[in-house]
């Protein structure tokens, strides 16, 4: 929706008017949340509990394992099952 906000009303949207407007809808506007992780966890938790979600926060400083290489499977020519 904010996309669509700059595409169709990008004069607009640089006035100051407007920038308060979307930050008082939308406090994180403009802010990278994937560089902050505090305030990526309390922005969750805040729209948890103003949509009522039971979903548990993200897990924040947590280090990722790479995946392991995809392997090919090679198709039975014999199926059990005629389809």
């Amino acid at each position: 929706m904010l996309g669509l906000l700059k595409q169709v009303f990008p004069q607009r949207l640089a006035t100051p008017a407007w920038q308060a407007k979307l930050r008082e809808m939308v406090p994180t506007y403009g802010v990278a949340l994937n560089d902050n992780p505090e305030l990526l966890a309390h922005e969750w938790q805040a729209t948890g509990e103003t949509l009522r979600l039971a979903a548990p926060p993200p897990a924040v400083h947590v280090a990722t394992q790479p995946r392991a290489a995809a392997t090919r499977v090679t198709a039975d020519r014999h199926p059990d099952l005629a389809l």
